[in-house]
């Protein structure tokens, strides 16, 4: 059964496209939802953004990570010549 006070699909959309605009995506939602309130926008709960992030499979690292990552090598120092 559908909850009374759950977003609808269109309220939904609005939220996650609000957590994937440039200006959030780098940001967790509870620093999302504090931005928002200074600015007077209420858009739904810390945990339904986490739930919606979840939902889409977007609960990981929302920073952009590099494509690719080298090894590096130990620092090597020359021998102590005593």
């Amino acid at each position: 059964m559908k909850q009374p006070r759950a977003l609808t699909e269109p309220e939904r959309n609005v939220v996650l496209e609000v957590l994937r605009s440039s200006r959030f995506v780098d940001k967790a939602p509870a620093e999302i939802q504090a931005i928002l309130l200074d600015e007077g926008t209420y858009l739904c709960s810390v945990a339904t953004m986490y739930r919606l992030l979840r939902a889409h499979g977007e609960t990981g690292e929302r920073r952009a990570q590099p494509s690719t990552r080298h090894a590096s090598s130990p620092n090597s120092s020359p021998p102590d010549p005593t």
